[in-house]
């Protein structure tokens, strides 16, 4: 069962401009370019205090498109479990997420929906003091 609200998984959702973009980032989940159904490929993070992910869309075509996507995390990068759910994207815009790992490493999970959906953009993480 997944919890959105606890100590190890801290879930907030913000959608703001572009102007407040990560410019050091701790690692990159996504390097821009189109979103596409699947995982992503795994990072090491270590076990860490706080993450903030910032998804950033700098495009969005097609007919009633949407974007489910999760921060994922795993211990020995084969077998994930599902850490943070972002609300579905349908937008362009940033969008913002914190959370807490035990794990060593964090992938992204994409499902596209509605017709011919393209999202375009990055996945970013920045560790958290």
């Amino acid at each position: 069962m997944i919890e959105i609200l606890t100590i190890l998984s801290i879930f907030l959702f913000v959608a703001l401009g572009f102007s407040d973009v990560i410019k050091d980032a701790l690692a990159v989940l996504k390097t821009s370019g189109v979103i596409a159904d699947g995982n992503g490929t795994g990072i090491l993070v270590g076990p860490t205090k706080v993450i903030k992910a910032v998804v950033l869309i700098t495009a969005v075509s097609g007919t009633d498109p949407t974007l489910d996507l999760k921060i994922q995390d795993s211990d020995n990068d084969s077998t994930y479990y599902d850490n943070v759910i972002l609300p579905q994207i349908t937008a362009v815009g940033k969008y913002v997420a914190y959370f807490k790992t035990n794990r060593k490493y964090v992938r992204y999970n994409a499902t596209n929906g509605g017709t011919s959906p393209q999202f375009t953009g990055e996945i970013l993480l920045d560790d958290q003091p």
